[in-house]
Formats: structure tokens, C-alpha cells, sequence
């Protein structure tokens, strides 16, 4: 996708309510759809997703999200982790990814590879 959905506000979503998580993807999801025409449900959190819950997951009902965890898996349906490149600067992508899948794997033998939300 080209354009997707960020917030209206660009809060840290862990610091507001369920009801204003809503409120702010809602909005963003109904501008990025005024502007573009594109009704897909394509939302980008603003800083991490840390702390959102299932239930907001549940409710947004999106086409596809992302958070920004690195390389993990993630209990919510359509819910990707990417991995931010500019906090290396001096490492190239190829030595980041690298990286975030040694310590996916690493992980894994602690079950700790996966997000798991309330």
C-alpha cells in the first residue's frame, strides 16, 4: 500500500483510553478514505503499539496493521510488527534483519517471540 492511516492526533497509544484508541484510529481511517477513495482499513500505530489491547483489535476490524516491535508474531488477526531501520543508522537493513531474526529465534526457545495481549 502507498497511503495508510497513522492516528489524527499522533498519541502513544498505550497512554490513552480504549475509547479514545478508537476514536483516533476512526478518524485517521475516515480522512485516509475522504482523501483517497481507498475504503481498505490500513492503520500504521504512531510510536508502538505496546499495551493495545485485543479488544481494540476486535472492534477496528482492519485489513491489515502494523506495529513496530521488530520481528515477532502478534495473537491479532491481520496485525504485523515491522522493523524500524533508522534506529541503526550505522548498520545497514541486511544487518538489522539479520539481527531481529537471530533474536526472534533466540526468543522463541523462551516463548517470548509472540505478542500476546489482554
Amino acid at each position: 500500500f502507498s497511503i495508510g492511516a497513522h492516528s489524527d492526533s499522533h498519541p502513544e497509544y498505550r497512554f490513552i483510553s480504549l475509547a479514545e484508541q478508537q476514536q483516533e484510529t476512526q478518524k485517521s481511517l475516515a480522512a485516509v478514505a475522504e482523501l483517497t477513495g481507498d475504503k481498505r482499513r490500513i492503520f500504521s500505530f504512531p510510536f508502538n503499539d505496546v499495551g493495545v489491547s485485543l479488544a481494540f483489535f476486535e472492534t477496528m476490524q482492519f485489513d491489515i496493521s502494523f506495529g513496530c516491535a521488530g520481528v515477532k508474531s502478534d495473537v491479532a488477526a491481520q496485525h504485523w510488527q515491522r522493523t524500524a531501520l533508522e534506529t541503526s543508522p550505522k548498520r545497514s537493513a541486511k544487518q538489522i534483519y539479520t539481527l531481529e531474526y537471530f533474536y526472534f529465534y533466540l526468543r522463541q526457545w523462551f516463548g517470548k517471540n509472540r505478542i500476546e495481549r489482554q
